[in-house]
């Protein structure tokens, strides 16, 4: 990554990735998508299905319950 100086307010630094950095970001995200796909490779489309369906429960209930928590008033 290159960081520079925001010429629009001073105070701020840009970053700003670079090639080789994005390269490695990728291969991370890459093997990890990999390992995702041999995990799930073993259940039939059904099993996926129930996973698939617990994940965006999951998902959603974890977002509501941020949103309710940033609601309240700050302790203090």
């Amino acid at each position: 990554m290159v960081r520079s100086i925001d010429q629009q307010d001073r105070r701020r630094v840009l970053i700003t990735p670079v090639p080789e950095g994005i390269a490695r970001v990728t291969a991370a995200w890459d093997e990890l998508g990999q390992s995702w796909r041999a995990l799930l490779d073993d259940h039939t489309e059904d099993e996926i299905d129930v996973i698939t369906r617990h994940t965006r429960g999951a998902h959603h209930l974890s977002h509501a319950r941020m949103r309710r928590l940033r609601t309240r008033p700050k302790p203090g």
